[in-house]
Formats: C-alpha cells, structure tokens, sequence
C-alpha cells in the first residue's frame, strides 16, 4: 500500500511538468509566429511610394514615347504597365522586373536607352508598389508572380506585335527574371543584375538584422508564413528557372554590394555555370547594388544627404517625425537635386555591354 500511496503521488507531477514544459513551448511557438507576422508585415506588407523628386518622365528623353496599360496579376490586382518605344522598328521587346522598393519609373533611363537602341520596353509597377494596387508586396514570391502574369499578357493580350522576349532584372527582380523561366521557357535572353538565387537567403539577411541571434530559430516561422501565401511555390529558385530554359542569360553583380553580397547569387551560378556557353557573367569591381547606374553621381547625393541630415535637430526615424522629415526631404531634394545628370546617370560601358547581349540573342 505504501508503494502505491508513493507512486500515486509522483505520477501526478510528472504529468503537471510535462503539461507545463507543452504550455511553455506552446505559449513560445505562439510568441515566435506573432513576432514574425509583426517582422513579416513590417517588412514586406506595406505599400512602397517612389519619391516624387527621383521620378523621370517622358521630357526628360527626347524622342522616347510611351503607352499606359492595366492587367491583372494572380490575386485580380490591377497592375500598371508602360511600353516605351521610339520611330525605330523594334527587334524585340525587353520586359522590365524591379527592384524591392523601387517601381519601373526608376529604370525609364534604361528604358530609353534600349528604346533608343531599336527595341520595345514592357516595364511594370509590381504589386504594392507605386501604380499598381496592393496593400502590400506580399513576399518576395510575389516578383516571380507579377511577372509571369506581365510576360503573358505581352504575348496574349494583342496589343503586342509577336517579338522574342528578353528580361531585364535587377535585384529582386534579378532573382525573379530567373526563377520565371520555370514557367516561361519560351524566353530568349535574361539580363540578372544583382540577383539572388532563394527568397530565403534574403530573409534570413533582413532577420539577422532585425533579430541577431534569434534569425535561426524565427526563420522557419518565416518559411510558415509564406507558404501560407504562396504554397509549394515559395521554394522556387533561380536555379530552378535557369535550369528549365535554353535561354542566353548575363548575370552581373558588383563585388562591393552589401545589399546582395555575391554569395548570394552571382558565386552559385558562376560555380554551375561558368563553363556552359549561353551564360555570361559580369564581375563588376563597384557600383554596389545598381552596377548599371554610374556611381559617382550616387555617391555625391549620398554625401549630400548625410550633410544635410546632420543639419536636422530631431530624431528622423521616430515614427511622431516621419510626416514632417517626408515634407522637408522632398522640398530639399526639389531644390538640389541636378535632374540633368540624374537622368543621364547611366554606366554607358555596361549597358554597352548588355545592349550587345541582347542584340545578339534576341532575334
């Protein structure tokens, strides 16, 4: 009786520390998911707004024409389009993919260069960003998205003579221009500049940032959340994309960019790739994350900018100042910034470069 009386009151606390040992990892799993939606939204689900002083517009080009166009992406968001074109007839069309941050009006002065240079350009503002609708972008999945669906309505739409396709990438971008031709093999030539090969290596990037030591253990509540948007797709890579397409494909990045460190992208495909002919690769020794664009006029604004930030007697990145500091950003950029050389910004060596790629390839 003695041993039972003694066994029936051990096995009762077990049972309470185990319960207890499950409410804590229950009570931590549910904490770990609600700081990564609270990162993931900061991140990624708030509307990007190009500033309205670094914008081009047609006058800035002479000759350089365009025409508006709306299409649906996968969640029947509107997005909106620009084809760019000049008097010349075109050889082919160039469909634009931007960047995490930026919209299509950022790369018109590439637009024009190859509008100039005898080809149609497709450029679009993906989902969250600046023209088109969306809360948010989503992910950076959704890039891979919006494109497929840009890519198809240039072919199916009828507004489009029938013309090999090319794409033009540039950081997320890059990574999508790539990673499409998993559902677009019909593409003829890819330019990726600074892309990278997985969405999840970026994100664990913007984790550690956020988070240090904990990006680790938060980053498979990352992957959780975004297979909840976008399923088995999210594992998508470039190399998947490469790999499932005959296409001529040049992938550039610089050796000083931070933004998207040559590990990331350029060191794999080289490592795969190096020795198959329809690859070239460009190794940039500066021009950080935008190679294409020469970087002495970028470095002065940013000497600029960090001039006249130590001018301001406030906290700029307090959330009660962002409305006041957006007010007077604008109006100093209005007054300094020199639109003659910003919208002549172009590394003309490079997209030289790029300009023979896809006259060669895009016939």
């Amino acid at each position: 009786m003695i041993h039972i009386s003694r066994s029936g009151r051990k096995h009762p606390f077990y049972i309470r520390l185990l319960g207890l040992v499950l409410s804590l990892l229950a009570l931590a799993t549910c904490l770990a998911w609600l700081i990564t939606e609270k990162i993931y939204e900061g991140l990624l689900e708030e509307r990007i707004e190009s500033k309205s002083y670094y914008k081009m517009y047609l006058e800035d080009f002479a000759g350089l024409q365009a025409t508006q166009y709306e299409f649906s992406s996968d969640q029947g968001q509107k997005l909106v389009g620009y084809l760019y074109y000049t008097n010349k007839a075109p050889q082919g069309i160039i469909i634009f993919s931007h960047d995490l941050g930026s919209g299509q009006n950022y790369y018109m002065d590439c637009a024009n260069y190859f509008a100039q240079n005898g080809f149609y350009v497709f450029t679009f503002d993906g989902t969250g960003h600046d023209e088109s609708e969306g809360d948010g972008i989503r992910g950076l999945r959704q890039g891979v998205i919006d494109l497929d669906y840009a890519i198809s309505f240039v072919e199916t739409s009828g507004n489009f003579p029938e013309l090999p396709i090319g794409l033009f990438g540039h950081g997320l971008g890059g990574y999508s221009a790539c990673a499409v031709l998993d559902k677009h093999p019909e593409v003829k030539a890819v330019v990726s500049c600074s892309g990278f090969n997985k969405p999840a290596d970026m994100i664990k990037g913007l984790l550690k940032n956020a988070m240090g030591g904990w990006s680790n253990l938060l980053m498979m509540f990352f992957k959780l959340h975004d297979w909840r948007r976008f399923g088995s797709d999210t594992s998508l890579t470039a190399m998947d994309g490469l790999a499932a397409s005959e296409a001529a494909v040049m992938i550039i990045n610089s050796e000083d960019n931070d933004t998207v460190p040559m590990e990331l992208g350029f060191d794999k495909f080289y490592q795969k790739y190096k020795d198959d002919s329809r690859f070239v690769f460009v190794r940039c020794q500066e021009g950080n994350h935008a190679p294409f664009i020469d970087s002495s006029y970028l470095n002065e604004l940013q000497e600029v900018s960090k001039n006249w930030e130590n001018t301001l007697d406030y906290d700029t990145t307090a959330q009660e100042n962002r409305e006041r500091y957006q007010m007077e950003e604008d109006a100093f950029w209005k007054e300094n910034l020199d639109r003659e050389r910003w919208t002549n910004r172009l590394n003309l060596d490079l997209m030289g470069k790029i300009l023979s790629f896809y006259n060669e390839n895009l016939r």
